[in-house]
């Protein structure tokens, strides 16, 4: 905490003991959430900064009596905003979804909500679905760098033989400064030759999609327009050019 505290960070988490929620059991899960809540209270005790939010961390593993025993027990410590911890390590789609809406329907909905270490495009809007506010990820910039871009038209594998003489922009419904100025020869020469400019593009790129991504689910929320969103989102997330 004191380091979180030194850098200045506008979020601060609290220490928590994260286990795979597949195949821990429920002894060990209960064991690991009963320390994350003590730690969560020490954290609570020594944050100081009035400038700094500090999060506390929901676990219980994949047992969803722990998941909500969690909840309701972090939001009694009263942090600035909530984490759901241990998720993205393997278990199904259809378990984590049950998991974060258990937990989302305890956590206080006037205080931000954060889903720890998610995910794909698919993997946000169904996480906005059920309410959760904040997310982060190595998605993006990994899939970056390995080439692969997300665009409106599908995942775009740009090292593939196809995009050698391909001049026209990697997505062109995006405004990002590589779709704007440069085109899918020239990144997949750049991602080919190892050079980091093209890394760094195809990185922005991607990042500029995800946020356009929480932009389109605010408007569509606002809107009342958010389940077709969420289908042309998971449907576009299956489809691969190249």
């Amino acid at each position: 905490m004191a380091i979180q505290a030194a850098l200045g960070a506008d979020i601060a988490m609290a220490l928590d003991q994260c286990i795979p929620p597949d195949g821990a059991g429920a002894q060990a899960s209960a064991v690991a959430m009963e320390r994350s809540l003590r730690w969560g209270e020490r954290c609570r005790r020594v944050h100081r900064r009035p400038d700094q939010a500090l999060f506390g961390i929901v676990q219980g593993g994949s047992e969803l009596r722990l998941r909500r025993r969690s909840a309701r027990a972090t939001a009694d410590q009263g942090f600035h905003g909530y984490a759901h911890g241990g998720l993205g390590l393997g278990e199904a789609p259809e378990l984590r979804a049950e998991l974060i809406a258990a937990a989302q329907a305890i956590l206080p909905a006037s205080r931000p909500r954060y889903l720890m270490g998610l995910g794909r495009p698919e993997d946000l809007v169904r996480a906005i679905e059920s309410g959760v506010d904040l997310f982060d990820c190595v998605v993006p910039t990994r899939h970056g760098r390995h080439g692969v871009l997300f665009t409106q038209q599908g995942r775009l594998m740009i090292k593939n033989s196809r995009f050698e003489r391909d001049h026209g922009p990697p997505d062109p419904a995006c405004d990002c400064p590589l779709c704007t100025s440069h085109s899918r020869s020239y990144l997949r020469h750049l991602i080919r030759c190892g050079d980091a400019l093209g890394h760094r593009l195809a990185s922005l790129h991607n990042l500029r999609f995800y946020l356009r991504i929480l932009e389109r689910a605010r408007a569509a929320i606002a809107s009342g327009a958010f389940a077709p969103l969420r289908e042309e989102l998971i449907e576009t997330s299956r489809r691969t050019l190249g």
